[in-house]
């Protein structure tokens, strides 16, 4: 798990109290670091990608909604921030529409997508619990609801996509399908990224 500053901690240690009246209700926070990865494909340029922050902090946008239904337990996450060198784009990360097995920590066949932007380019791909491929190429494991450092809710998981020998498999960008990306850890081409939201709405909170 990552380190949040003292500052943090403190913030997200009043829920409680919020959850109790006489407080503004606390921003959902959230921590991932990933990579927009191009391995040995020509004409590209990776892209280290870090959020940590609440919603609204520095421009941050934090959105989660975690819920049930017939099918199993379902997720969908939007997080994205302003770069920091240049401060008119936007990066971000998004999981949508997913259904999956609490008890296993995966998907329910192929019912999530994962979305990368960098500015104006959109990146995408279906989502499975398998290897990535070119059908499902983002693979989703080890969703879990679990607690945070203070004992806030929070939920969390990985992501990989691409990150295979076959280079055509990964997210691609939208309008040019010959664009294909992978997304994965930073420095590890193969390893998957770790997402890690708290709050995260439909999460119990504790009284």
């Amino acid at each position: 798990m990552r380190r949040l500053s003292l500052a943090s901690l403190a913030l997200l240690s009043l829920v409680g109290t919020a959850s109790c009246g006489g407080t503004d209700p606390i921003e959902p926070l959230a921590d991932v670091r990933y990579t927009l990865g191009c391995a040995s494909r020509s004409g590209c340029l990776s892209k280290d990608r870090d959020i940590n922050a609440f919603n609204a902090e520095n421009g941050a946008v934090v959105s989660c909604t975690s819920g049930s239904g017939a099918a199993g337990s379902t997720l969908t996450f939007r997080l994205s921030a302003l770069d920091p060198i240049d401060v008119r784009t936007r990066f971000g990360i998004s999981l949508t529409g997913l259904v999956y097995d609490a008890a296993t920590g995966t998907p329910v066949g192929t019912s999530g997508r994962v979305t990368i932007t960098e500015g104006s380019n959109t990146y995408s791909g279906i989502a499975s619990a398998n290897t990535p491929s070119l059908a499902a190429p983002c693979q989703v494991t080890g969703i879990a609801k679990t607690s945070d450092d203070v004992g806030n809710p929070q939920i969390e998981g990985d992501i990989l996509c691409g990150g295979q020998s076959d280079l055509s498999i990964g997210v691609q960008q939208s309008g040019v399908m010959t664009v294909v990306r992978d997304v994965h850890t930073p420095g590890a081409g193969a390893t998957a990224a770790h997402f890690r939201i708290v709050l995260c709405e439909g999460l119990p909170v504790p009284g």
